[in-house]
């Protein structure tokens, strides 16, 4: 026999108002059945009002035809409370589906016993049983009831055992959909499903008679969506069960949240390559990274370093970035709009362009400087400079050395070409964004000092200050 389903949001609802529903039936049919045969009735209305509060009165606290609590007031003496001990033979269900078939039989045997004296369950007990046996077979199919006992008192206990009827789940093969995922996303996703969520799902399967999946199905089904949500934030999840010939659960992952990413920007950030080349391979970043678009934001937060991974090795595949051995490090900025920050520097070449405009009344003329490097060594480069004076279009060269003690720190040493003179500087960066530099002219018997602060990738703010009490201001744009 095959069974295929597949879910909707509304399925745990409408799976609590079907149980309902046949419950009734079941309670109706068999209430009129025992009337019929002369046994005691599920429900009795009371003979006339004037005589239903007498104890023994049709309908009143004493009455032993009375079974159903539903209208009628409870006495103190009566059950008040109904516990169920359920045991199942041939293996144990997932503890969802094991707390449904518990509520559902207690649900059954309050309504048969809340408010009836147990000196009257005791005597009718017998009856009682088969009601109950009746009643919890037509409503939990695949069960078979074989056992029932019921231990009146104020606290009523209802002990039920259960066997399986026909075939059970054995092996169940968890399948997912992720056609609504970039196919280069996908493995990511299918990879988090099968660690996080597989196994939670195929225990909801496993043990579950195959003639019990039509009622078992939607619970399936809405504790199996609450694992999916749980694995991957901002998905949800729709399902179709099939039990021929292989118990096979297709699970389809589609985005729940509103929020999804509609639109990506991409920045660069270097120390070693001027923006201005790196900026025509915007469209390039821009294209590794479309297959975040349309996920949810809520997902891209909560991944966003197996994202950042995701792209760090396409970048490393990239022709160009084996060529000039450069090292790409994305960082992402998640929301509806993501911006992909590439981090870009060459373990070859170095290169900078930078524009100075100082402020001040001792400030010098404003500068545009081009810096040139080749890597002797992963920490020693050798570098060339060049200094142009717009104001006066005065033209000066340095070279020098740059060593990196650290990441953070550097020392070095410019060889001024035009004045024949010699500088020795160091470097350090505290932070991304704050940096202090101290250099000595030999020549000029000049210290300078600044204190710098990064507003972006293109602009920062320096403080300069000189050892003759000189001192001004000066905006940096990284070109």
């Amino acid at each position: 026999m095959a069974c295929t389903r597949t879910s909707g949001n509304a399925a745990p609802a409408g799976a609590a108002r079907r149980m309902a529903a046949r419950v009734r039936r079941a309670m109706i049919l068999l209430a009129a059945a025992l009337l019929l045969a002369g046994g005691p009735a599920v429900a009795t209305p009371p003979a006339a009002p004037a005589a239903q509060g007498a104890p023994g009165a049709a309908g009143g606290p004493g009455d032993p035809r009375r079974l159903d609590s539903g209208a009628a007031q409870v006495g103190p003496g009566d059950i008040q409370q109904v516990s169920v001990r359920v045991a199942l033979d041939g293996g144990a269900l997932h503890s969802v589906l094991t707390e449904r078939i518990i509520s559902t039989i207690r649900a059954i045997a309050e309504r048969l016993l809340l408010g009836r004296r147990p000196d009257a369950v005791a005597r009718a007990e017998a009856q009682v049983g088969q009601v109950l046996t009746s009643v919890v077979g037509r409503v939990l199919s695949g069960f078979s009831v074989m056992e029932t006992s019921i231990q009146p008192g104020r606290e009523a206990v209802v002990r039920v055992r259960l066997r399986p009827v026909g075939r059970a789940v054995q092996e169940v093969e968890v399948a997912p959909n992720l056609g609504a995922v970039h196919p280069r996303l996908r493995p990511l996703l299918a990879g988090q499903l099968s660690t996080r969520a597989a196994p939670s799902l195929a225990a909801l399967v496993r043990g579950v008679p195959t003639e019990a999946l039509e009622w078992a199905t939607p619970i399936i089904e809405a504790s199996g969506r609450e694992t999916v949500e749980a694995a991957l934030p901002g998905f949800t999840a729709s399902f179709g069960l099939q039990d021929v010939p292989l118990t096979k659960l297709t699970v389809v992952v589609t985005p729940k949240d509103s929020r999804i990413i509609r639109d990506i920007g991409v920045r660069f950030r270097s120390s070693s390559i001027p923006l201005l080349l790196l900026e025509q391979h915007g469209p390039q970043v821009a294209s590794m990274a479309e297959p975040l678009r349309g996920l949810p934001v809520a997902y891209a937060q909560a991944n966003r370093a197996q994202l950042e991974d995701l792209l760090a090795r396409e970048m490393a595949a990239n022709e160009l970035t084996r060529e000039y051995r450069l090292i790409a490090r994305p960082a992402l900025s998640v929301a509806e709009t993501t911006y992909v920050t590439v981090v870009a520097d060459s373990l070859l070449y170095r290169g900078r362009i930078e524009a100075q405009l100082n402020i001040g009344a001792q400030a010098p003329p404003p500068q545009i400087i081009a810096h040139v490097g080749k890597m002797a060594t992963p920490t020693l480069e050798l570098f060339a400079e060049t200094y142009l004076t717009p104001t006066t279009l005065g033209l000066t060269w340095d070279v020098g050395a740059r060593y990196d003690l650290s990441e953070r720190t550097a020392l070095g040493l410019s060889q001024h070409l035009s004045a024949q003179g010699v500088s020795l500087w160091t470097l350090y960066r505290p932070s991304n964004e704050v940096s202090l530099r101290a250099e000595y002219n030999w020549a000029q018997q000049l210290l300078e000092g600044r204190l710098g602060y990064r507003l972006n990738s293109f602009l920062s703010w320096e403080v300069v200050g000189t050892s003759r009490g000189e001192w001004w201001l000066r905006l940096v744009s990284n070109l």
